[in-house]
């Protein structure tokens, strides 16, 4: 999936990625529906890679642990890609005036989950 090209709004669906495109990267295999973006990606995988290691942001900011995504929950803030693993996760994220608290507590879970 290459979120980054997709347009937000109307809301684009993110498209599932096929075997033949598949880039390994951080002990995960990652799928993306054409060689140019698996190409792309393989290039800077940092500026593609979902924050969290595609964990739900919502969950982390809120303290409930590593949720798992699907992908299909997403925003771009800034150059940076969010998965979350309900709609309403993403909803409370868009609808704040300002996601630095958020980001800063799942910052902080991230950090202290990672190092256990």
């Amino acid at each position: 999936m290459e979120y980054h090209t997709l347009q937000r709004e109307p809301r684009a669906e993110a498209v599932k990625g096929s075997k033949r495109n598949t880039v390994t990267y951080k002990g995960a295999k990652w799928r993306f529906a054409s060689a140019e973006s698996a190409d792309k990606f393989r290039a800077d995988p940092e500026a593609f890679a979902p924050a969290y290691n595609g964990f739900c942001a919502n969950a982390l900011s809120l303290g409930n642990g590593l949720v798992k995504t699907d992908g299909s929950v997403w925003e771009i803030f800034g150059q940076q890609l969010y998965l979350f693993y309900a709609s309403e996760g993403r909803e409370r994220w868009v609808g704040a005036k300002t996601i630095d608290a958020f980001k800063a507590a799942a910052d902080r879970a991230w950090t202290d989950l990672s190092v256990k």
